[in-house]
């Protein structure tokens, strides 16, 4: 028998494979030999498949004969209307309207912070033009500057 810490256990990606007979996994043979000498990855591939076994009972629900005509009956004044979901978010009555100038708002705010934010160093992003005067070697000390 062999010691089964040594052996690379299936993922749970691999037993999905294994499950639906899909390529892409390892060998079926492999894991097949390995779930045969190891308790744990055969617990674990009795769980997939009793998880598997309560989604495939899940069955979609009945449509009637006209479900077609419904939803477009619904779709049709929408379409008309003309309006985006965007337009119809931000264009909306009472404290919906409130929400550009509050997105703006947050929108400057964020790159505000994110202009002075510390870097890793602690220090927070100098402006361009300190960073430009820093870049430059410092005037000697006899020298005239002007």
């Amino acid at each position: 028998m062999k010691d089964v810490r040594k052996v690379k256990h299936p993922s749970e990606e691999e037993l999905l494979l294994y499950h639906y007979a899909e390529a892409g996994g390892p060998p079926r043979a492999a894991v097949t030999e390995h779930m045969a000498v190891c308790e744990p990855c055969r617990t674990r591939y009795r769980i997939l498949q009793a998880v598997l076994a309560a989604a495939d009972v899940v069955e979609a629900p009945a449509r009637s004969e006209d479900f077609e005509d419904e939803v477009w009956r619904r779709l049709v004044p929408r379409l008309e209307a003309g309006e985006s979901l965007w337009q119809r978010f931000f264009a909306g009555s009472g404290a919906r309207r409130l929400w550009a100038p509050v997105g703006a708002v947050v929108a400057v705010a964020v790159l505000v912070v994110g202009h002075f934010w510390p870097d890793a160093s602690g220090r927070a992003d100098p402006s361009p033009s300190v960073r430009l005067r820093s870049s430059r070697s410092p005037p000697s000390r006899g020298s005239a500057s002007c």
